[in-house]
């Protein structure tokens, strides 16, 4: 079994790995290599959902990716996850993902419309003139709301957008490149005039935000604390009161879904890295492989090597 070294998932790769063979076709001949790479799939892309979705192997296990991406329904539904946070993407939304984070896709609906985009940090940033502007966008920073719905005013406009970059990603034109970052800009900064945040207490109750400031917490931390008693102290409340406002929020106190998040990041591990599952348990801080396993099971349904198999096509030759 040679899995590929890195824990991120390029674009180049998600296409090989996720991909049927005829959704091949839908990525333009102009901008594949004779060895059937997409040298400029790398740095942007834009895909119709009802076109590429069907060629699409889901579920799409957890994993991190090295671009950004985002997504804009008019038709149907897509379930996806940011580590522990469900969103349910329906028409007239748009869903944005930041490079590095553990992303999941559940479903998809067969009646789903839209596109699907993703873009290269160093690509846009290029055009920007601010080089932190990009992660100070509120949907891309740890409080924002990353999912925007869109009053029927903002859809028109990002429809607008994405066919016109749609249609330079298609040309050969010259200047391509430059026109659909551009284009991408304005869009990006189209969605911060209607960007919230989780945090914003004139939308959110007490408890949704501490809910959401602790599944933040936990992105950052899981690896190295495994406590209730951290998070609480870090967020500036009581165990009890955590683990209480957490539960009401999720259905879940916080003690489960610090276990979660360790077993999301095993999961990752298993299906982007070479590491052997030892490796892995004692990477998460398991010294008992037979343990990590029993705890992996009870928690996932499957021993970690029953997991890793399940997903054998991610194999890379």
């Amino acid at each position: 079994m040679n899995k590929r070294p890195l824990s991120f998932l390029t674009p180049n790769e998600f296409v090989k790995e996720f991909v049927n063979a005829d959704g091949h076709d839908l990525i333009p001949k102009a901008t594949q290599t004779p060895d059937g790479i997409y040298p400029e799939h790398s740095v942007f892309s834009i895909m119709r959902i009802e076109e590429f979705g069907r060629h699409i192997k889901f579920p799409i296990p957890p994993g991190r990716s090295t671009t950004y991406h985002f997504c804009w329904l008019t038709k149907g539904q897509m379930i996806r996850t940011d580590a522990l946070q469900r969103y349910v993407i329906g028409p007239d939304t748009i869903w944005f993902y930041k490079s590095g984070n553990i992303m999941s896709t559940e479903s998809l609906s067969t009646d789903a419309e839209g596109y699907y985009c993703l873009f290269d940090k160093e690509y846009i940033l290029q055009l920007l003139k601010n080089q932190n502007s990009l992660d100070e966008l509120p949907f891309f920073q740890p409080d924002g709301n990353p999912l925007i719905n869109l009053d029927a005013d903002a859809s028109d406009e990002v429809a607008y957008l994405l066919k016109k970059m749609e249609r330079e990603h298609l040309n050969r034109q010259a200047e391509r490149k430059v026109m659909i970052g551009l284009l991408l800009c304005q869009l990006l900064l189209q969605m911060k005039r209607h960007s919230t945040f989780l945090t914003d207490k004139k939308i959110y109750g007490a408890a949704e935000i501490l809910t959401h400031r602790f599944l933040q917490s936990l992105k950052k931390f899981a690896l190295q604390q495994r406590s209730v008693t951290f998070y609480a102290g870090l967020l500036n409340v009581s165990p009890n009161h955590l683990n209480k406002c957490v539960k009401d929020r999720t259905g879940k106190p916080a003690t489960a879904h610090i276990a979660d998040m360790i077993i999301l990041e095993a999961k990752v591990m298993l299906t982007q890295t070479e590491k052997n599952i030892s490796e892995i348990a004692y990477f998460l801080g398991f010294e008992d492989f037979s343990y990590f396993s029993r705890h992996f099971k009870k928690h996932a349904g499957f021993t970690p090597k029953e997991y890793r198999e399940s997903f054998e096509y991610l194999d890379v030759a």
